[in-house]
């Protein structure tokens, strides 16, 4: 298509947009956003332009909604709306394209960053959920931390359509919300992500793990978590009736019982315990002691 056709079905296009705002949070409407749509699409088909969109949805927002009211929703949609113009108006300079803020629903918002990639609008959502962070919601003298979740995806990258762009990013975000919330996702990242997920699951239930068996062989008596110094095993079995002269049974506050020499009383107790086949020497502090009972001649 030569420049002088496609400029004409430009022109064409944005005077067939109606820039409808929200009367709640000053937002472009769900009925401009497809017109909008529409001709960055028509623009990134004809001069190789990439554009993204990120769909956000506020976290907890049903359940705040219900226990405080339609007062509280409203404000907080206001409060939110502005915080994201504080930070996308305040990027908005001369040369470089600004972006739009729609609402898309509820409680429901796309903002479109035409020209940019999906790691360029990660960078803003980034900002965005620093600056909601830093920035509380006020009402009737109380704060509230208000967090959302969003989904970025990039035309043509992920979708070469408008409704399937959407959706793209319907699913980043819906990624975002079942981990952890208060993030934002590219869609062409999930994959990544599910990989990072899934590394850092299982090293906190392996260090779950190695904790219940620490904790597990202290139940035992096998000194996990203590300082044992192990000495040359004896030759033969020591009858207790040769050594029960100074012989203590010590019970440990996590159910653990040891036999032993109390070498020295301090805390904390330098114990010599006595095994069948060998000693050693093992250090306790007085507060994982729960009694000490001399062994009966």
């Amino acid at each position: 298509m030569c420049f002088g056709a496609r400029k004409f079905l430009e022109d064409a296009m944005e005077e067939n947009i109606t820039w409808e705002k929200d009367f709640l949070t000053n937002c472009f409407t769900r009925n401009t956003l497809y017109p909008f749509l529409d001709k960055l699409q028509l623009e990134a088909s004809t001069t190789n332009k990439h554009f993204s969109i990120m769909l956000i949805d506020l976290d907890h927002f049903k359940p705040m909604n219900d226990k405080y009211g339609h007062v509280f929703g409203d404000d907080v949609l206001k409060y939110f709306s502005s915080s994201l113009r504080l930070v996308l108006e305040g990027d908005d300079v001369s040369g470089v394209e600004k972006t739009y803020i729609f609402r898309y629903g509820g409680d429901e918002f796309i903002i479109v960053f035409p020209g940019k990639r999906s790691h360029e609008a990660y960078k803003k959502a980034q900002r965005i959920l620093y600056n909601i962070r830093r920035r509380h919601f006020l009402f009737r003298g109380r704060q509230f931390r208000i967090t959302f979740s969003g989904g970025i995806a990039t035309f043509p990258r992920d979708a070469t359509s408008i409704d399937k762009l959407i959706e793209c990013a319907d699913r980043a975000m819906y990624f975002s919300k079942r981990h952890g919330k208060g993030r934002a996702t590219q869609f062409s990242m999930i994959r990544i992500e599910r990989v990072r997920w899934f590394l850092s699951a299982f090293l906190m239930f392996a260090a779950i793990a190695v904790f219940l068996w620490g904790v597990n062989m202290s139940s035992r008596g096998e000194l996990a978590g203590h300082f044992f110094i192990p000495k040359k095993p004896l030759q033969k079995k020591i009858p207790v009736k040769d050594i029960n002269d100074g012989l203590y049974t010590i019970y440990l506050k996590s159910a653990g019982v040891l036999k032993g020499v109390i070498e020295k009383d301090e805390d904390p107790l330098k114990v010599r315990l006595i095994f069948e086949k060998g000693e050693g020497v093992i250090y306790l502090k007085k507060s994982e002691v729960l009694k000490i009972e001399p062994e009966l001649k």
